[in-house]
């Protein structure tokens, strides 16, 4: 397959993140735009919340539990992958669009042209703000990974044809 991300061979296969057979919603890293911007937009919300409050009310509350509201409400936990606890949470036949693949013989590519093929969801665990996988870093590869964020995990959807 030219198209996405090669993983790796197996049994003469070769996996891979096929973008052109991915739902844009179901690209990770780029769905809600740059993690910058995030950050950024995030920073202006806790001033501006600070900013709305009344002095009064500030002078007269505990400081240190105004600063444990804002940590609560703002922090976030960076996600840290269990690549220890990696699995292979579904497997199945399916038919894959490979019209678009330079190195197959197809007349007219203008048209689906569908093949049987296997598509492989592995599951990756993590602790921390699952959110975060929906941002562009500001170093990032052309071809974003295909898959969800399901609760703490990553579920990365991987498809390859014979």
């Amino acid at each position: 397959m030219n198209r996405g991300v090669t993983l790796e061979e197996h049994h003469g296969a070769t996996w891979a993140v096929n973008a052109e057979n991915c739902r844009r919603p179901d690209l990770l890293f780029i769905g809600k735009g740059n993690l910058r911007d995030f950050f950024e937009h995030r920073k202006l919300e806790l001033k501006r919340e600070v900013e709305k409050l009344d002095s009064n009310y500030i002078l007269t509350i505990s400081e240190e539990d105004f600063c444990q509201y804002l940590i609560t409400k703002y922090s976030l936990r960076p996600p840290e992958i269990h690549e220890d606890k990696i699995y292979v949470y579904d497997q199945k036949e399916v038919v894959v669009d490979v019209s678009k693949d330079p190195m197959r013989a197809i007349f007219d590519r203008s048209k689906p042209f569908y093949i049987k093929g296997v598509q492989v969801t592995v599951a990756v665990p993590f602790e921390g703000d699952g959110e975060l996988f929906q941002y562009k870093p500001s170093r990032s590869t052309r071809r974003p990974p295909c898959g969800k964020i399901r609760g703490q995990e990553i579920h990365l959807i991987y498809k390859t044809v014979n």
